[in-house]
């Protein structure tokens, strides 16, 4: 058993560390494609001698390889992450974790932690890599079955990934994989304009009850989803809009529409003295 508490508190270190760095945007997208040629790109200014807690990059970095094969190492990807770019010298021990499969002896959702947080790591480090492999654990469904570790991998190539190209990659992904997209969305790891630009995308795919039922959960507070689709969406998947029947139709209600109303009396198969109680709710005239 391990302390998931030390777990997130070393994440929420690297991800401030990935706020400092702010690398997004800057990022040559013709970088993307092959992490082994952009791992022989020349690194940027670095001190190879600079110490966290009395022990260099390098130090760490040996020290990460012999925890790893105990399934540990998140405290020490933690102390490498917090030394930014001057974690470079434990560069290739922590790509090494990123890019070990998982052990099968070892706690799936542990395994995805190592692995992700490498990865955030590798984005806190400036590795000219790290762009190449947050796309490439993006396009991977089955990098990381942890909800915590996907959200980790969106929040690394937000960090990493040109924006245009990583839109550009979901949008594709709704089209080839929408199960996986859903579980890019569900993560929550997209910054809320490209969240709701991935919703209004995936609306119209085949999802999963998993993703539909996110969808459902939460496109009252996406702006970028218009009552159309809302409707539209709710009726495609009626036994899902019918788990929380009184969250629906108060959703139905509040778009207050006709065609609302047609919805809230398709979903959940109402009694004949339910239908008339809607009916009366929606208040609408006889004539509209």
């Amino acid at each position: 058993m391990y302390s998931r508490l030390s777990d997130l508190r070393a994440i929420s270190l690297i991800l401030g560390v990935l706020c400092l760095v702010g690398c997004g945007g800057e990022v040559d997208p013709t970088g993307t494609s092959d992490p082994d040629r952009a791992a022989r790109a020349p690194l940027p200014a670095h001190d190879p001698d600079a110490t966290f807690r009395g022990q260099t990059a390098a130090e760490l970095g040996q020290r990460l390889e012999r925890q790893v094969e105990q399934g540990m190492g998140l405290m020490t990807l933690e102390h490498i992450g917090q030394m930014g770019v001057d974690g470079l010298p434990a560069r290739d021990s922590v790509r090494a974790v990123f890019q070990t499969p998982p052990d099968p002896e070892l706690e799936r959702d542990r395994a995805d932690l190592l692995r992700s947080t490498a990865l955030l790591v590798l984005v806190a480090m400036s590795a000219p890599e790290a762009p190449a492999l947050a796309r490439q654990a993006v396009h991977e469904p089955d990098f990381t079955r942890f909800s915590a570790a996907q959200r980790q991998v969106i929040r690394a190539a937000v960090a990493a990934m040109d924006a245009d190209e990583l839109q550009a990659d979901l949008t594709r992904l709704v089209d080839t994989d929408p199960v996986h997209a859903g579980r890019i969305l569900r993560a929550d790891g997209l910054p809320d304009a490209k969240q709701q630009t991935l919703a209004v995308a995936l609306l119209d795919a085949d999802l999963d009850d998993d993703t539909a039922r996110f969808l459902i959960d939460r496109m009252s507070e996406m702006d970028a989803i218009t009552d159309e689709q809302k409707i539209r969406h709710l009726l495609a998947y009626p036994e899902v809009a019918a788990e929380h029947l009184v969250r629906t139709q108060g959703l139905l209600r509040r778009i207050g529409t006709r065609e609302a109303l047609d919805a809230a009396l398709q979903i959940g198969d109402p009694s004949p003295s339910r239908r008339e109680e809607l009916i009366d709710w929606f208040g609408l005239p006889d004539d509209e």
